[in-house]
């Protein structure tokens, strides 16, 4: 498990203070995975999409792809897995409204999307809407985002 930085201890999602989860950005990497927020088995790894997801992903359908595992970038819109206060233990839910806002603002400072990346592929509402906040799921869903520029 990865302690949180610092910089953490004022984010809604603090908590414990324990399970942070860095991006993975292997050197060359041209695709980055981009999920909602870790698991379990992520925060005690200290690695994005090692869990259900990423085994589905790394089993499934990377294989289809032709792309090279092994340098497939990966990281989350937020970095811990969140406490429901109340909760005795931690569950894949997301926090709600101004909470999930704030923690989803909070974690804009660890993004990074390296010069080689070609493509992202965001796995959900939270990371699409990291992306662009006027975005929509369900309008977005199969399509490629235009970049930049074009």
């Amino acid at each position: 498990m990865v302690a949180k930085p610092d910089e953490c201890k004022n984010c809604v999602l603090y908590g414990d203070g324990q399970g942070f989860v860095p991006g993975f950005f292997p050197e060359g990497a041209e695709l980055l995975i981009y999920g909602q927020n870790p698991g379990e088995q992520e925060e005690k790894s200290g690695v994005p999409l090692v869990g259900a997801t990423g085994a589905m992903l790394n089993k499934d359908y990377l294989p289809l792809t032709g792309v090279d595992i092994d340098r497939v970038a990966k990281d989350n819109a937020i970095r811990c897995r969140w406490h429901k206060p109340g909760d005795r233990k931690k569950g894949n839910e997301l926090p709600k409204g101004k909470q999930l806002e704030e923690a989803i603002e909070h974690c804009r400072q660890y993004d990074y999307v390296p010069d080689t990346i070609r493509l992202i592929m965001c796995m959900g509402v939270v990371s699409l809407a990291k992306f662009n906040p006027q975005l929509k799921q369900f309008e977005w869903r199969g399509h490629l985002l235009p970049q930049e520029g074009e």
